[in-house]
């Protein structure tokens, strides 16, 4: 599989099925941010994407790629993982890196343990209550609860009996026969209710509880992660939506791009310009996981590809003694330097599906912290509706709560907290100054490149 843009029809098209491309999916919206065609296409096995950018016309051609998720179903019991994984998962440069990281990617996953709580006890240990606490929802609730805004939930889908009919926005998955209110794993059900739990269905608030929810569910790849044209295709269905005006529109990205410090992945694949175009237009804002590769990749920095956008707010995760977790990727970022952009804190009993599972004072990964930026998005921009992308994600730095002096030169950043302590009331304060932190003109900043390594 393969996505190609394309400048002129006619004459490319007959080139390629003359190659042997086989044309699956026109993503016609996408396609028009961009003035060329968008399409998701298959190649022969014998056929590389870089043989076809001889043909004129192309404008480029980009391998489909999966993604892992951030933080999928807990192993129980390390008897679970044979001795070969667990030697892998332990060592700090596996022998099979791409193999580790698909069936791994919260790095030492296996050695995470949960043990499934009923409802009664998730409540009397209040974790997510002291959560939203910390990063000052309940203040910030004195705004609003997120009414302006739509939380996208690109993940494994939302169990439906979660969210009521007025907070279901839509659904869409390019699975046949498969439902977007249907989450079988229970990890895109876990982001929907830190992000948006509504209390009077669930007995439990996420951080914007009257925020809508759309379910976006792509179609897992053969390791069971998210492939890129899937997500693709999702994206050019909701540009295509007749929302009404003034709704916000903020996407959680609880997974991404598996790499280390001594790999390069491109920052200017389609996937990250179109999240860059629709911020850079003020239509969308993405939240994305840091990543929880940081142990997998022999130091800093272990953030990568589109979780590091300029245009990307990306969280790390920090326990409840706001000490960073040994999993929460370092920056600075792959595609752009300030990330992590904050932390937020997991630990205890979180949502899981249509249950609860208690994660212990390591957490639930940095998937469970990326929806409480989410949620903060749309509290923020509901707050103040005129504000730009760029100065929402200032903002959101801006008012974060300083857990370390920061670096020389960039004393309001740490590659390893970033801005700090997401703090949300603070951050609707402080937004109409946001053009003023230095974030504001120096998120565009990039790494040099890397020599990759091999």
């Amino acid at each position: 599989m393969v996505l190609l843009r394309v400048d002129t029809p006619g004459t490319s098209f007959r080139s390629l099925q003359g190659k042997g491309v086989r044309f699956l999916y026109e993503m016609p919206n996408i396609g028009a941010l961009f003035n060329r065609l968008a399409w998701v296409a298959s190649i022969p096995p014998n056929t590389t994407s870089a043989s076809l950018m001889a043909v004129d016309g192309l404008a480029s051609v980009e391998d489909d790629v999966e993604h892992p998720l951030s933080a999928p179903r807990p192993f129980q019991r390390l008897r679970d993982l044979s001795a070969r994984m667990l030697s892998q998962v332990l060592s700090p440069f596996p022998s099979d890196v791409t193999d580790v990281a698909r069936q791994f990617p919260l790095g030492a996953e296996g050695l995470i343990s949960g043990r499934p709580v009923d409802k009664q006890r998730f409540l009397d240990m209040g974790d997510v209550r002291h959560i939203l606490d910390q990063v000052q929802a309940p203040q910030a609730w004195r705004s609003n609860k997120g009414e302006s805004a739509i939380i996208v939930v690109v993940d494994t889908g939302v169990q439906g009996e979660l969210v009521p009919a007025w907070q279901k926005a839509g659904g869409w998955t390019d699975i046949p026969k498969g439902d977007p209110w249907v989450d079988d794993i229970g990890h895109g059900s876990l982001v929907a209710m830190l992000a948006a739990s509504d209390p009077d269905t669930n007995g439990y608030s996420g951080v914007a509880p009257k925020a809508k929810i759309f379910s976006l569910k792509p179609r897992p790849g053969p390791r069971g992660g998210i492939t890129a044209s899937s997500v693709l295709l999702g994206f050019d269905f909701l540009l295509g939506l007749q929302l009404p005006p003034g709704t916000k529109v903020v996407v959680n990205g609880s997974w991404g791009l598996w790499g280390c410090s001594n790999e390069i992945f491109p920052c200017n694949v389609l996937p990250v310009r179109l999240v860059e175009k629709l911020a850079g237009m003020n239509a969308v804002q993405t939240v994305w996981a840091i990543g929880n590769s940081n142990k997998m990749c022999g130091g800093a920095p272990s953030a990568w590809c589109i979780n590091t956008s300029p245009a990307s707010l990306s969280v790390g995760a920090v326990g409840k003694d706001l000490r960073s977790h040994f999993y929460s990727a370092h920056g600075f970022g792959q595609c752009s330097l300030l990330h992590p952009s904050i932390v937020a804190p997991t630990y205890g009993a979180v949502p899981y599906g249509s249950g609860f599972i208690d994660f212990k004072s390591q957490g639930a990964g940095t998937s469970a912290v990326a929806p409480l930026g989410a949620g903060a998005m749309a509290i923020l921009w509901t707050a103040h509706p005129k504000a730009t992308t760029r100065e929402l994600r200032a903002a959101v730095r801006m008012g974060a709560a300083k857990l370390s002096a920061g670096i020389i030169g960039l004393p309001f950043y740490d590659p390893i907290y970033g801005a700090g302590l997401l703090q949300i009331e603070r951050s609707i304060r402080l937004l109409p100054y946001a053009r003023f932190h230095p974030s504001y003109y120096m998120e565009r900043l990039r790494l040099p490149k890397r020599r990759p390594v091999g």
